[in-house]
């Protein structure tokens, strides 16, 4: 009786399969959706980078000139942004503060990227980027 208490505990163990790997940081996960934010990429994202990450994270500066940014990571296109959006958020959104660097975003700003970020921008259709599905 043991031992087929024991076969059935070992046949239950293999049977549960692993958790599926998240590559999204937890943060996101748990963000509240921004139902009604009129954030686009268009009226926000292209601004935003433009403003406070093009000046090291150009596809047309020289590795040289890009601060230690990775040469091939680049916002200034929307492919550039939408292959780096986990990273983005987990250095700069919300309570995350480790960039940009030689720029000093606000409480607000953060807060705003990451409702972006989050993948709410379109207001009432929530877990889509404007203009990087």
């Amino acid at each position: 009786m043991l031992y087929g208490a024991l076969a059935c505990w070992l046949a239950a163990c293999e049977a549960a399969p692993a958790p599926a790997p998240t590559s999204v940081p937890s943060a996101i996960a748990s963000r509240e959706c921004p139902k009604e934010s009129i954030l686009r990429y268009e009226n926000f994202g292209a601004p935003f980078f433009d403003t406070n990450c093009t000046g090291c994270h150009s596809s047309e500066l020289p590795a040289a000139a890009r601060g230690n940014a990775p040469v091939g990571s680049n916002f200034d296109t929307v492919e550039g942004i939408r292959s780096a959006l986990v990273r983005i958020y987990a250095r700069s959104a919300d309570a995350n503060q480790t960039m940009p660097p030689a720029v000093v975003l606000t409480s607000a700003e953060r807060r705003q990227l990451g409702g972006w970020r989050a993948g709410r921008p379109e207001g009432s259709v929530c877990g889509r980027l404007q203009g990087l599905k």
